[in-house]
């Protein structure tokens, strides 16, 4: 091979490889962080009873509200969310973007009584409940909790609430952020009543503050944070900045088990750090308990 062809074919080379790079570069940036996935996953759980009609659970994880997703996105996110008819829904934290301002592209300021407005419109049988995150906490946390308890969505933290059901009762659990807050598990149990057959939603932001957890009771474990990597490009050093490193392997994204008990970690809506998302695209999911 003559020079001339060799540098030739390294300029194509290099020209194709460029191309590609800026193509995912747009894809991850533009594309994927404002895309919004309705998954539907099914939850067998062995505290569920058997006697009992399935319960469909809305997850809405990790909005970062005024980073990718502003007001108007929002409100989609709520119309998308009230389409699927859940029964509960629960928000497991980090609603808006904290101190993680993007070093890239501007945020966007939050105005939270036009948040809680919009998540007000969340349709459901029984109710929306929340717990707040790390990025709440170091942004706006009482106020973001009493804008939310303003607008019929009840924050527990370390506490829980009965729902009714006909004659039958469940539990929903909030735990609060183990980052920023103190989790206490028995608190939040406090209110089960021993030798009911009434089974327990727990919920709570970072999925390592379930980690002591070990009931029976306890039909499923719903928590956030880990974003499901957000970047999957395989390479840890990536996907570490939004990984915890305790959190197990097994518990990062998706439907996981932890003594007997089901667990699921939602890969979220928004973004943090920086505005993007590679192979792990904005989700809502609903989860089929039965």
């Amino acid at each position: 091979m003559n020079m001339r062809r060799f540098f030739r074919r390294a300029a194509a080379g290099a020209l194709a490889g460029g191309t590609l790079l800026s193509s995912v570069a747009f894809y991850a940036f533009r594309i994927e962080p404002y895309r919004l996935v309705i998954k539907h996953v099914n939850v067998q759980s062995q505290a569920w009873p058997d006697d009992r009609m399935p319960l469909s659970i809305a997850v809405l994880s990790d909005l970062h509200i005024g980073g990718t997703v502003d007001m108007k996105r929002l409100k989609d996110i709520v119309t998308r969310t009230n389409q699927t008819n859940p029964d509960v829904v629960v928000i497991p934290g980090d609603l808006l973007l904290g101190k993680y301002k993007y070093r890239i592209f501007r945020d966007t300021p939050v105005n939270l009584g036009l948040v809680g407005e919009a998540l007000g419109e969340l349709k459901t049988r029984y109710g929306t409940f929340a717990v707040l995150g790390n990025h709440d906490w170091w942004q706006e946390g009482p106020t973001l909790k009493a804008v939310l308890e303003q607008h019929g969505i009840r924050v527990l933290e370390n506490r829980s609430a009965r729902i009714r059901a006909g004659d039958k009762s469940f539990l929903m659990a909030g735990i609060a952020d183990f980052k920023t807050r103190k989790p206490d598990i028995a608190a939040a149990f406090a209110a089960a009543e021993g030798g009911r057959e009434e089974p327990i939603i727990v919920f709570g932001h970072n999925p390592e503050a379930f980690k002591p957890i070990d009931n029976p009771a306890v039909a499923i474990m719903v928590g956030g944070h880990t974003h499901c990597g957000q970047v999957n490009a395989g390479v840890r050093a990536i996907t570490h900045k939004w990984i915890p490193e305790h959190i197990p392997n097994s518990w990062i994204c998706g439907l996981y088990n932890h003594r007997g008990m089901p667990g699921y970690t939602s890969p979220g809506i928004g973004t943090s750090r920086y505005p993007v998302r590679f192979m792990s695209p904005p989700q809502v999911d609903v989860l089929h308990l039965y």
